[in-house]
């Protein structure tokens, strides 16, 4: 086996890092080096590229007087303008990582090629393509300068295409002509880290000396302030240029490692998407960024070279490797559990393009500026795999503002809770009696929640026979979405599908908790299946679903959870339960399940760590932004209309009653930790 390129200037002797691969050398020599980086860290850093170090410069110079430029200015750019080209200004608070718990602290410009209007792409309106939007008034060279970094930057790519296509055996051009087809899509951004105050030292040179891995975001108090948090790229290929150090990588026995700033060098990376294509040899890992300075600010430049727009995603034909060993597969991580924890469903057996993976992503903050063809297939996507979502302001609306600030008390009660503390800290000490205790109550909150999802997908899709299409295409959708992935996700192993709640008891079972009482009122509700409508079905449910929770075994706060939701969602207006599923759960549930993660590694609690970690996936990157809309749609937002008032006047009520009976619950898990520990 090839051993990896030689430190950088910065490495200390004896710790482990990125490795540094210079590609001018012969290839015969750079190959087994790339082989060896991307199925060990995904990654290495670049030197020897060939890119105009010059231009580098000025690029660099120029991005950091666009972030200088007033905020009013930078405003006229905003991505919102836009639209599904997917170029434009990202201020502070416009991204969120949510491993990171809160917006990323960074502001950006997003880029690309610059399309002509006349691009028979651009005529049909397909999402990414376009011409930049940028300050052509207050910086007239910068349009210049970045089509000329793109245009040399896509060179590099594609060299880089041949050296990993003859990393993996195949001949030297097949990713150019089978994959990016070569015209790979390229999609620039220039992120600005602003200078923090830190209350610890310098990560990267604090653990650099002492040779320890880095910290996960949850074990440091400002894990609030990282520019990026831990994600994978979903594309195929990552090239970065940075001028500052607060990149760091996670490998898989190693842990969290800081890359070594090498001047004039390029940080690559592989995607979800080349993850895929070679089954697993070639690593997507998570990695992270911060400005570990409170003087200077740190700018990046990553481009994301990914497959051509009509390629067809298909598993690469990989050949002789010269007997190299993929171990890592085997022996150190599983691919499909990895795989897990991405956004990519599709089977790569080419029946998906690639322009359908851009089209989903595109959508989720666009759903009205994507050509319906391309959303043909519910399987592809391109959200960005983990725990990163873009958040594109839209102009004010009054009543949703009006909510979310009437509602701040009770939310922050619920965000506040000790609970989190109490559960953290048994985690560190690995006792489980507090997450079994916690997990017994808060079970019958995760069943309750598809009462009022049930609600929606009744009304909002047509459940019945005879079956007619419901008027709202787009939120027929978004439910059904949810409803596939809520009922029916793919499980901890990778391979296993069912629902949420069998994944919560599942977990529940491998910490030893009680799952008798949920598993006996699920029993005590199987005869409602076969009651699907008339009067079987209105007696049945005209029970006390508190009282037949208690006698199940149910904690008289989680029986309290369980009667009033089902109140909500069976006698409640529609917009009071979209309100709730939206402000009271899907909005609420990242902030407060990362408050639960800790970044110990305990077997014990693997699913539930599973668990918490695909629920902020979930909720956060998909379900929030669009439960919004449901919300403004069913509500509705003429502020004349009194039944428009009425309703949000509602809504408000029933949000803020959600987060009392949240609290409830949680002093109840409370008080039951102190008198079973």
């Amino acid at each position: 086996m090839a051993q990896p390129s030689t430190p950088s200037k910065n490495a200390t002797p004896g710790i482990i890092e990125v490795p540094v691969i210079d590609i001018s050398k012969d290839t015969s020599t750079v190959v087994p080096h790339i082989r060896n980086a991307l199925s060990t860290w995904g990654a290495f850093v670049c030197t020897g590229h060939g890119v105009d170090s010059k231009l580098c410069e000025d690029v660099f110079r120029t991005g950091y007087q666009f972030f200088n430029l007033p905020q009013d200015v930078k405003d006229k750019y905003n991505l919102k303008l836009g639209g599904a080209r997917w170029r434009g200004y990202m201020p502070i608070g416009g991204e969120r990582s949510l491993q990171g718990r809160i917006e990323d602290f960074k502001e950006g410009l997003y880029l690309g090629e610059d399309h002509s209007p006349n691009n028979p792409h651009c005529l049909a309106k397909d999402p990414t393509w376009g011409a930049n939007l940028l300050p052509d008034d207050e910086l007239p060279q910068m349009r210049d300068l970045m089509l000329r970094y793109t245009e040399e930057v896509k060179r590099l790519g594609d060299r880089m295409m041949d050296l990993i296509s003859l990393s993996l055996g195949l001949s030297e051009k097949y990713i150019q002509e089978h994959v990016t087809e070569r015209d790979a899509i390229a999609l620039v951004r220039m992120f600005h880290y602003p200078p923090q105050d830190l209350p610890t030292p310098n990560i990267s040179e604090k653990k650099r000396k002492f040779g320890e891995t880095c910290r996960e975001p949850d074990d440091v108090a400002r894990a609030d302030k990282w520019g990026i948090g831990a994600h994978s790229d979903y594309g195929l290929w990552t090239m970065i240029r940075t001028d500052a150090e607060g990149l760091e990588f996670k490998h898989p026995e190693h842990g969290w490692r800081p890359v070594p700033l090498v001047e004039d060098s390029f940080v690559m990376n592989v995607g979800d998407v080349l993850d895929r294509l070679t089954e697993g040899r070639y690593k997507s890992r998570h990695h992270r960024a911060i400005n570990p300075s409170s003087t200077r600010s740190r700018l990046s430049i990553p481009f994301f070279y990914d497959p051509g727009w009509n390629s067809r995603m298909t598993t690469l034909p990989m050949g002789d490797t010269g007997g190299f060993d993929f171990k890592y597969d085997s022996e150190i991580e599983s691919r499909q559990e990895r795989w897990a924890h991405t956004k990519i469903q599709c089977a790569f057996d080419g029946k998906v393009q690639y322009s359908e993976f851009l089209a989903k992503k595109v959508a989720k903050v666009f759903p009205d500026l994507v050509p319906k063809n391309l959303l043909r297939n519910l399987d592809s996507t391109s959200e960005p795999s983990t725990r990163h979502h873009i958040t594109v302001p839209v102009p004010s609306k009054l009543q949703t503002s009006a909510l979310v600030d009437s509602i701040q008390e009770h939310r922050q009660r619920v965000l506040k809770h000790p609970l989190y503390l109490d559960l953290q800290r048994a985690w560190r000490a690995e006792n489980l009696v507090a997450l079994r205790t916690f997990m017994e109550h808060h079970v019958w909150a995760v069943y309750d929640y598809f009462q009022l999802l049930k609600r929606l997908q009744r009304e909002l899709t047509c459940v019945e026979v005879p079956w007619v299409p419901t008027k709202d295409a787009q939120m027929r959708r978004f439910i059904s979405e949810i409803v596939l992935e809520e009922e029916c996700d793919v499980f901890e192993d990778g391979k296993t599908h069912g629902s949420h709640l069998e994944l919560y008891i599942r977990a529940m079972e491998e910490v030893g908790a009680d799952t008798a009482p949920i598993s006996k009122f699920l029993t005590l509700m199987q005869p409602a299946l076969g009651a699907c409508g008339g009067e079987k079905r209105k007696k049945r449910f005209q029970v006390d679903f508190k009282k037949e929770a208690v006698a199940c075994g149910a904690p008289e706060a989680a029986a309290r959870h369980i009667q009033d939701t089902f109140d909500l969602a069976m006698n409640k207006s529609v917009a009071e339960v979209a309100a709730v599923f939206t402000f009271g759960r899907e909005d609420v549930i990242p902030p407060m399940f990362c408050q639960l993660l800790d970044d110990k590694d305990s077997s014990r609690a693997s699913i539930f760590k599973y668990y918490l970690q695909r629920h902020i996936e979930l909720d956060g990157q998909d379900h929030a932004p669009l439960a919004v809309t449901l919300v403004e749609r069913l509500c509705g937002t003429n502020v004349h209309d009194q039944q428009t008032a009425h309703n949000w006047a509602a809504a408000e009520q029933a949000v803020k009653a959600a987060f009392t009976l949240r609290a409830m619950l949680w002093d109840s898990v409370v008080c039951s930790l102190k008198t079973s520990l």
